[in-house]
């Protein structure tokens, strides 16, 4: 029994006293300790069952295994497994392959709570967005409903009203006393994510808000959720005050100067709602020529900084949290997938590889975005090669593959475009070398002069190869490529 800040050994225990035995194997929660010759069990205790799920996964970004002691998904299985042993509403399953893995738990809090600890042992990984688990009981769609009870200034009582029943909520009681109101709702668990953070914001941090499950009960339909596209980077490397000052008005970062990023990482949220791909890490070229307004001094807005909680509201579907042990919980990265898009176009005489490469990409996780010809009757190779660059230049993806006869087509009208370098290849070996030296971003594939399996090998070696931006002859000559500067 527990005797003040200690334990000692005793022989029996009075009824109500709090013990710790020893010696029993195989017993679970709710179980009772009886008589051997006259057994006579409590009703077992109902532990609140799991309401929201969350992807862990081995973190395989290009930062992977710099911070982090424990890495592999070997690692992070031994971890969940223990967590089992004493986390009793926590639930693990395998996930879609054999690094990633379903945790299922009580909330967005109660998950949080054990990336935080593995963070803090040194454990580096992934997460994705939190999911509500969906049940079917009599037939019908069920959710996990939640009594949310939030406690405001009177003088917001009214956007708190509004900001829940925008997500589906139903005020079932209101009471005000002091110059404060309570505020009682049932609201889908799947309403609370993202909903904390708002809550604050628009209460100039006053509100107080707890919830608890009530039960499973009818979907309640769509739910507006986060309507601000992302800001993605486009190249690995060194973030510059110069860049970011740039691009300001695409939106809020979460990036400061002299950061590290990588191609794919979420950098900030966009003004509007589709995802755009910027560089952040072109630096400002020096000359020995002065203009006015040419030397402005850049100001910088301050990052927006997430705490684990509040980025875990924050991301979409289709992103990840990167949690490493040198980030505190209140600078997660995200990371989108940005670098999982691509373009492709192409002619008549390229649609049948066209159509080989389209789905090699998606067996590979890549969003492609085809902007055809999508059949092999005779066409122009312009009219398809100029919307695919236009594309790449507004953001839409990162990189894109062209696809013609001899490729020159395709090659000469794409490098019309400023932001284009476009790159003709043949062997694996040179679109390895355009990669490294000249930073291409289209790829472009003679589909009558190679066969289907060296297209696939350049196309894999294309997409593999980092550009070499650490050597400034290859900054200084693509500095140079465009006939006018680019913004």
């Amino acid at each position: 029994v527990f005797d003040g800040l200690g334990k000692k050994r005793v022989d029996s225990v009075q009824c109500g006293e709090i013990c710790a035995m020893v010696g029993i194997d195989g017993f679970e929660i709710g179980d009772t300790v009886c008589d051997y010759d006259n057994p006579e069990p409590l009703p077992p205790i109902a532990i609140d069952e799991p309401t929201m799920s969350m992807l862990f996964t081995i973190n395989n970004s290009p930062f992977f295994g710099r911070d982090g002691k424990f890495v592999t998904s070997r690692h992070i299985k031994e971890r969940l497994d223990r967590e089992l042993e004493k986390n009793l509403a926590l639930r693990v399953e395998a996930g879609a392959n054999a690094d990633s893995f379903i945790v299922y738990g009580r909330g967005v809090l109660h998950l949080s709570v054990l990336i935080e600890t593995m963070r803090r042992e040194g454990y580096e990984l992934q997460v994705g967005q939190p999911k509500v688990i969906i049940k079917e009981i009599d037939g019908k769609k069920c959710e996990p409903i939640e009594e949310m009870t939030i406690d405001c200034p009177d003088e917001a009582a009214g956007t708190v009203i509004e900001l829940t029943t925008k997500r589906k909520g139903m005020l079932t009681n209101m009471e005000s006393n002091n110059g404060r109101t309570r505020l009682e709702f049932d609201i889908p668990s799947r309403g609370i994510i993202g909903l904390r953070s708002n809550m604050l914001t628009a209460t100039a941090g006053e509100a107080i808000m707890s919830h608890r499950l009530k039960g499973f009960e009818p979907y309640v339909g769509d739910i507006e959720m986060r309507t601000n596209g992302s800001i993605i980077a486009s190249e690995t490397g060194t973030a510059y005050a110069y860049s970011i000052d740039k691009l300001q008005d695409r939106g809020r970062f979460f990036i400061s100067p002299m950061e590290e990023v990588y191609m794919g990482q979420v950098i900030g949220e966009h003004t509007r709602s589709n995802d755009i791909t910027v560089n952040v890490t072109k630096a400002k070229q020096l000359t020995n020529m002065r203009a006015s307004g040419s030397d402005d001094k850049a100001v910088i807005v301050p990052p927006k900084v997430f705490s684990l909680e509040e980025a875990l509201e924050y991301i979409k579907e289709d992103e990840y949290i990167a949690n490493v042990p040198q980030n505190s919980c209140k600078q997660p990265k995200t990371t989108g997938p940005m670098n999982k898009k691509i373009g492709i176009a192409n002619d008549h005489a390229g649609y049948e590889l066209k159509e080989l490469l389209t789905g090699y990409l998606s067996t590979k996780g890549y969003e492609v975005f085809d902007f055809g010809c999508n059949s092999p009757e005779s066409c122009d190779y312009p009219d398809y090669a100029h919307p695919l660059a236009d594309a790449l230049e507004a953001g839409e993806f990162p990189r894109a593959v062209a696809i013609c006869g001899s490729g020159e087509g395709m090659a000469i009208t794409l490098n019309k475009h400023q932001k284009v370098r476009a790159s003709l290849c043949w062997l694996p070996e040179i679109a390895a070398i355009t990669r490294r030296h000249n930073d291409s971003n289209v790829l472009v594939l003679p589909s009558r002069f190679i066969d289907n399996e060296t297209a696939i090998a350049i196309l894999d070696t294309w997409l593999s190869t980092a550009f070499d931006k650490d050597e400034p002859r290859h900054r200084r000559r693509i500095a140079k490529i465009p006939v006018r500067e680019i913004e």
